[in-house]
């Protein structure tokens, strides 16, 4: 099967969508001339939206039917891969004359960058219950009013920590719009293989669950290395230079029981601080930084040549042509994985929470994005964008999006409306949500894996620097896990004027 470049992957994506249905809500909502009111001012107009090309970004282009039929408004879409949309967002923001409505806010590379750009949704709505501070705007869909923490309850745990809470914990700077987790994809049919033998080799268990570590996992996959014919190599990681490797690194330093990616002085992880202070200043920090660094070095010895040229799609592609028989990615990739048309491992993949660390923590990457409201547009357009986020954040519009796309819907009630329908269970039939049941798990019970990296001004630049030197390290250009631990340190505390 040829691989899928990104581009492919994204036109595989949009294939997928299918025509949008019509919600009833939207009709309840336009049989109330008061509240139709409220979401159809605007009728006639359009709302500017800048974002990445993700799946759940493509679903919801594809729903945008809806928004039209509720506001009478249009919606008009710019997806780009990550790098042409940072430099197209900043451009815009930086100008003081912003085009674009409405901001995709991924926590990293954006949001802690030119979130002083961002009007903070303080402005529209209490921001623990949903409710309308302006009369001629609508409360938050589906919210609790009446619940004094009932926004927070509505959506995923973390979720509006981790994408539209930056510096400052009393303002929010967006609503949660999309998610992607990391887990763990595997061939079941290659793991009931060659378990058998694994086990009266070893006297172990060959199988991924809650309970596996990195070392079992590692040397489950030397077996693999040295039995298994039907895969090019038994892992894949994303180890593409800077944000792939520095994704991969951050969830390892977690797993290793190093907290905030070393930055000792950072309070409050999730709000992150403009100023951080020194990386890797505690001892034990920089010791379990040393053996990050060797165990990224050692993982090579099982993973496919390669893996140094993977993004997160890369990978994914690898996967679905046969290359791997594990790799760990978003859970966003299991629609693809388990499309026949586009992928060998359908139909025999198995989904199970990331390895435990050193330290015991089953530590994931996760990019749990927001919609945000540039500062500078006039008060008219920040409610057309407001609008907007409200229906692309609301329950209706992330079922729609899921369940054409099969992304990873960020309200609550639509996982309850998946498990209600059986969805969530490791025999359904409906395959392609099968990485919902294991997310759930990772945020219910492994909370302190929630790797989302650190909220930093700098960002851009940090992410350069350890992605540069990791970059070096893995491929060999670096003599000593030391010398590229130290270089790191040196350049990022330079930067943060330490």
């Amino acid at each position: 099967m040829k691989e899928m470049d990104r581009r492919t992957f994204i036109k595989w994506s949009a294939t997928a969508a299918g025509a949008a249905v019509m919600p009833l809500w939207i009709e309840k909502v336009l049989a109330n001339p008061t509240e139709a009111a409220k979401w159809q001012q605007f009728k006639g107009e359009t709302v500017k939206v800048l974002t990445e090309n993700t799946p759940p970004s493509l679903g919801i282009k594809a729903a945008s039917g809806q928004f039209t039929k509720l506001t009478g408004m249009k919606a008009e879409f710019t997806l780009d891969a990550m790098d042409a949309l940072k430099e197209k967002l900043f451009l815009d923001l930086r100008g003081g004359s912003p085009e674009y409505h409405v901001n995709y806010a991924q926590p990293r590379p954006i949001g802690c960058v030119v979130c002083d750009y961002w009007e903070p949704v303080n402005k529209f709505i209490d921001i623990n219950n949903g409710k309308s501070k302006m009369a001629d705007l609508p409360d938050v869909p589906a919210i609790d009013t009446k619940d004094p923490d009932g926004l927070r309850k509505a959506y995923l745990p973390k979720h509006f920590d981790s994408g539209c809470v930056y510096y400052d914990r009393s303002k929010l700077y967006g609503l949660p719009y999309d998610t992607a987790q990391g887990i763990m994809f595997f061939r079941k049919d290659i793991f009931a293989k060659y378990g058998p033998k694994y086990s009266d080799k070893t006297g172990k268990p060959f199988k991924l669950s809650v309970d596996t570590t990195w070392d079992d996992f590692y040397q489950m996959c030397l077996f693999l290395k040295k039995n298994c014919k039907e895969v090019d190599a038994p892992l894949g990681l994303h180890y593409a230079q800077n944000w792939p490797i520095a994704s991969e690194w951050a969830s390892f330093l977690t797993g290793f029981g190093v907290e905030k990616e070393g930055f000792a002085e950072i309070k409050d992880y999730f709000a992150g601080q403009r100023d951080p202070g020194p990386v890797f200043s505690r001892k034990e920090d920089y010791e379990k930084g040393l053996q990050v660094l060797e165990y990224l070095k050692k993982l090579l010895g099982v993973m496919h040549p390669d893996v140094m040229t993977w993004g997160w799609t890369g990978l994914g592609t690898a996967y679905a042509t046969g290359k791997l028989a594990v790799m760990r990615n978003c859970g966003e990739f299991c629609p693809y994985i388990e499309d026949p048309k586009a992928s060998v491992a359908a139909g025999k993949t198995g989904y199970e929470v990331v390895p435990k660390g050193p330290s015991g923590i089953n530590a994931y990457e996760i990019g749990a994005a927001g919609l945000s409201i540039p500062k500078a547009l006039p008060l008219k357009e920040q409610k057309k964008a407001w609008l907007f986020i409200m229906w692309a954040t609301g329950p209706k519009a992330q079922w729609e999006a899921f369940t054409k796309f099969y992304g990873t819907p960020v309200r609550t009630s639509n996982l309850e409306e998946a498990r209600a329908k059986g969805w969530l269970k490791p025999d359904s039939k409906f395959r392609k949500a099968q990485h919902l049941m294991v997310q759930e798990t990772e945020l219910k019970d492994h909370l302190p894996g929630f790797n989302t990296g650190p909220k930093i001004p700098t960002y851009s630049e940090y992410l350069d620097i350890v992605g540069g030197e990791l970059s070096k390290w893995v491929a060999g250009r670096t003599p000593t896990p030391k010398k590229c631990l130290d270089t790191m340190i040196e350049r990022v505390n330079k930067l943060h004027g330490h």
